[in-house]
């Protein structure tokens, strides 16, 4: 009739880990709705966090209706631009030396390295080990809507930094939700190294008639990612 899960999960606030649940994948079949079934899980499960130690709960989805059960806006957790590919056009070339190709287990340890590093921007991250970016690579079905794909980006034939996409356009538009280079390394040659590659992966994800490529979204990177620096569109799909 109705369901939901309580994930368990580690932040970490200024660099201490913070055991946290996440209240997950709610819903209530249409003839059972109104019966308070969700108050009640919620009930359940605010004890059960609270068994476990997890010292914060947080939530995404609809903000109105999770604040009768205790959630308030907190922390931002998305809101970068969705880009037409127009406004981006024409598409740059690669710098000299710069190349990608897909990640693979032996990246393991340099991902979750640099994903360290960028965590120093925020106070609240959710810290990626190798087991983690292990499951990331290789843990999930090849047809699950979770998957990711994970792009090594390399400059002279060193990795320097990588970007993660879905594999499916949502509403035309391909989610970028992860993009990191090593310190030093220039934000803009590795975003003109991206791009060509971006297009053609949305392009490749288009099925005509029934959904064509029409935006690069970067609204899982948030607002302000230092890749805004390098390039500040001036058009922006609604």
């Amino acid at each position: 009739m109705s369901c939901l899960h309580l994930l368990s999960q580690t932040w970490a606030y200024g660099g201490v880990p913070v055991p946290v649940g996440q209240p997950e994948l709610i819903g209530t079949l249409p003839r059972y709705r109104g019966a308070g079934l969700v108050r009640a899980q919620f009930e359940v499960i605010h004890r059960l966090s609270a068994e476990r130690g997890q010292l914060m709960l947080a939530i995404t989805g609809i903000p109105w209706f999770y604040r009768q059960f205790g959630y308030e806006l907190a922390i931002e957790r998305g809101g970068g631009p969705r880009v037409s590919p127009d406004a981006l056009a024409p598409t740059p070339e690669a710098p000299a030396g710069w190349g990608l190709r897909a990640a693979g287990e032996a990246d393991v340890p340099f991902l979750a390295e640099l994903a360290e590093a960028a965590a120093a921007r925020s106070l609240v991250t959710v810290p990626r080990d190798a087991a983690l970016w292990r499951y990331e690579l290789t843990g999930k079905r090849a047809d699950s809507a979770a998957r990711r794909e994970i792009v090594i980006l390399e400059r002279d034939g060193e990795r320097v930094g990588y970007l993660a996409h879905v594999l499916q356009l949502w509403g035309g538009g391909l989610a970028v939700t992860g993009f990191e280079v090593q310190r030093g390394v220039s934000w803009r040659e590795a975003w003109t190294t991206a791009l060509p590659y971006l297009f053609s992966a949305g392009e490749a994800m288009a099925k005509p008639p029934s959904s064509r490529f029409t935006a690069l979204s970067f609204w899982l990177l948030g607002t302000q990612h230092p890749l805004y620096r390098v390039f500040r569109p001036q058009h922006f799909d609604d």
